[in-house]
């Protein structure tokens, strides 16, 4: 397990130090700002294992040619030379160190003439056994052909793939795969995440003739032909076997498969052949696991590295996607022991800083949220245009000014005992009609703000707030005010949702409705938005709304 990294004067980084948590690391940032350039250094600062495993006596100097190889290799500098891999522009010495579990440690420097590392600290490093694996971004199971076929010149191989493909490569082939389902039935940790996988997929890689094929199929549980009836009562789990099953004969070449399949099936082939083993072997570093991979396949990717977590894999991953982000928000079981934290990494004046945090919610500067939040903006100023609108109801006080007109139309007395639903406000522009309904679970005399909130999630508030248009809008016509466009706005006042989960409820809004048919002359409604209290403000002003208890 890595504990902490320090760079300093390396590469995009002039002073750098991250905290990794023993579980799950996720790391984000714009790009440039070096999510794989982190990656690649805690990788390459493993690089003692192998060395030590195969001669636990190395010296000083042959831990530096080790180290200075493998991070020449992972990054690939001009002209192979390490003085290439200094920060640009800084005068002192690059300084890179890990700490490692065990208070294990190394740490290198060099200048931008260096030839090599030289090491400054290698304080019980030799003791480090702990092999790390590194998946890049792009995926390898359809190269390993190439990359490791005795009739390929190695150093071309090396001249195109940097060692983060090569190693991978190397690993994949390695032995130990040859009976899967026996060590799914033997441990249980394998039995639990291994299947997931191939069924995930449909089915699984295997290497056949110096290449990696699929064959299509999947597992099943199926009864133990060792065991009787009468023990299999007595003890369920030890009376049956999981086995795979294919469902035909034929092999695939990889190539011929999704890529998103051939990069879960990379970590299939990791843990079939103990590449990867929860609790004893290094951390798992990934660049960017979603790339290429359907969306769908994301929940459950992301339950598997939460199980190998629970089991004891330290877990390193850079991602852009905020669905990936989300789910492992949203899966995460503190009762079952997990824990993620978060490393955001941004350029500030041309310094790459960092911040970390063990609540996604609690990272001030999320590339990734900022964009989705500017994505919400223009998605709205698409819809609405560039009007202004404002008003007033329970805790929120808005403003009308600039209305012709403007009622509560949510009132009884204009209504009387009818059971018609209702928006609550209804403002005429000179171009448009404004119906505004307004949510308000942030306020504080809220009386149930957790069960509204079970009820948008479940997806059981897009209904009401269809019926509220359609009521609306059927009273709105027979007034014969039919001869302006119509835009519906939802406030929904809830500080704790993600802007991309409100463009969710609201394409759900929008096909409930529905928007338009084509049997209608125009659409139903000319917009329809669902905006959170800030979006609001950013949209109609500052001064547009404001919570009376809070006195602003």
């Amino acid at each position: 397990m890595i504990k902490n990294l320090e760079l300093k004067n390396f590469t995009a980084f002039s002073d750098l130090k991250i905290d990794f948590h023993p579980k799950i690391n996720v790391i984000i940032g714009e790009n440039g700002t070096g999510k794989t350039h982190l990656l690649k250094a805690a990788y390459g600062l493993c690089a003692g294992a192998p060395l030590f495993k195969n001669k636990p006596n190395a010296n000083t100097d042959e831990l530096e040619v080790a180290l200075t190889k493998k991070l020449l290799r992972l990054f690939m500098p001009l002209d192979d030379k390490v003085g290439k891999m200094h920060h640009q522009g800084a005068t002192d010495q690059a300084h890179l160190s890990a700490r490692f579990a065990g208070e294990k440690k190394v740490a290198a420097t060099f200048f931008n003439n260096s030839k090599a590392l030289a090491i400054q600290d290698r304080d019980s490093y030799n003791q480090y056994l702990a092999e790390a694996v590194f998946i890049p971004t792009k995926e390898v199971l359809s190269l390993v052909k190439g990359m490791t076929d005795k009739n390929y010149d190695q150093a071309t191989v090396e001249l195109i793939f940097d060692d983060g493909y090569v190693d991978l490569a190397r690993s994949l082939i390695k032995a130990g795969h040859d009976d899967t389902d026996s060590k799914i039935n033997l441990d249980p940790r394998m039995g639990a995440i291994i299947p997931q996988l191939v069924n995930l997929i449909g089915g699984r890689y295997q290497w056949e003739n110096g290449a990696f094929c699929f064959q299509a199929g999947r597992y099943v549980e199926k009864n133990s032909p060792k065991r009787t009836k009468a023990k299999a009562a007595q003890m369920y789990q030890d009376s049956t076997v999981t086995e795979f099953l294919p469902t035909d004969g034929h092999l695939y070449s990889s190539g011929m498969t999704a890529e998103g399949y051939r990069k879960v099936g990379v970590l299939h082939r990791l843990l079939s052949n103990g590449t990867i083993t929860p609790g004893s072997s290094g951390p798992l570093f990934w660049d960017e696991p979603e790339s290429n991979m359907n969306p769908k396949l994301m929940k459950l990717l992301v339950q598997i590295l939460l199980e190998l977590s629970r089991n004891g894999q330290q877990i390193v991953l850079a991602t852009h996607d905020y669905v990936l982000l989300k789910w492992f928000d949203l899966l995460v079981r503190p009762g079952k022991g997990d824990h993620i934290r978060f490393h955001a990494l941004m350029n500030n004046c041309d310094q790459v800083t960092i911040q970390s945090a063990d609540n996604y919610k609690d990272l001030n500067n999320n590339a990734i949220a900022n964009t989705f939040s500017d994505l919400y903006d223009e998605e709205i100023r698409r819809s609405l245009g560039e009007w202004m609108t404002v008003y007033a109801e329970d805790d929120l006080e808005f403003d009308f000014s600039d209305a012709l007109k403007a009622i509560r139309f949510d009132d009884n007395a204009l209504h009387g005992q009818s059971t018609m639903k209702r928006v609550d406000f209804i403002a005429e522009y000179a171009s448009r009609y404004v119906f505004l309904e307004v949510k308000d679970p942030d306020n504080p005399a809220a009386a149930n703000p957790e069960a509204f909130r079970q009820k948008l999630l479940s997806g059981n508030l897009i209904p009401d707030l269809a019926s509220k248009y359609r009521d609306s809008f059927w009273f709105h016509t027979l007034c014969g005010k039919a001869e302006k466009p119509i835009h519906y706005i939802v406030l929904l006042s809830m500080e704790s949702l993600d802007p991309a989960l409100l463009l969710t409820k609201q394409d759900q809004l929008h096909r409930c409705l529905p928007m338009s048919h084509r049997d209608w002359s125009k659409p139903f409604a000319q917009a329809c938005v669902i905006l959170n209290l800030e979006q609001y403000k950013r949209q109609f002003g500052a001064h547009a709304v404001r919570r009376k208890s809070a006195g602003a």
